[in-house]
């Protein structure tokens, strides 16, 4: 089938052929503010900027990092750093995230290695925080 196919349109259908079965990743930075509706929240700006929020009752517990993102890797990933309180103080966090929909995401992260894939068990789903401040 392929040699004949070659035979016939030749180059430029085995490149149209390969291109179509090459995996696809639609990717930008997570900008906004993200809930996974369990009381976390991740606030993402565009000047590299981010704060975790976790909700305690009524009450708020907010960590200021920083973070980069690169979508050339797959899949993505994103770096969070600078914590300036809380147990990530110091550390690193390596992170994968892939978006579901254009409002909502998963991630998954470790403060030793980036994780390969997701796991089900460990990655969070995020989606848009409608009414957020």
């Amino acid at each position: 089938m392929v040699k004949n196919l070659l035979g016939i349109a030749g180059l430029p259908a085995l490149i149209f052929l390969l291109h179509a079965c090459k995996p696809k990743q639609d990717c930008k930075p997570p900008i906004g503010h993200w809930t996974d509706n369990e009381g976390k929240e991740m606030i993402f700006q565009e000047n590299g900027k981010a704060f975790w929020l976790t909700q305690f009752g009524s009450q708020y517990d907010t960590l200021a990092f920083t973070y980069k993102s690169d979508c050339a890797a797959m899949p993505a990933a994103l770096e969070m750093q600078g914590f300036t309180s809380g147990p990530y103080t110091g550390k690193t966090l390596f992170a994968i995230f892939e978006w579901s929909s254009d409002t909502s995401f998963r991630m998954q992260f470790d403060d030793v290695e980036r994780p390969a894939i997701f796991d089900s068990q460990q990655a969070s789903k995020f989606e848009v925080k409608k009414n957020s401040f």
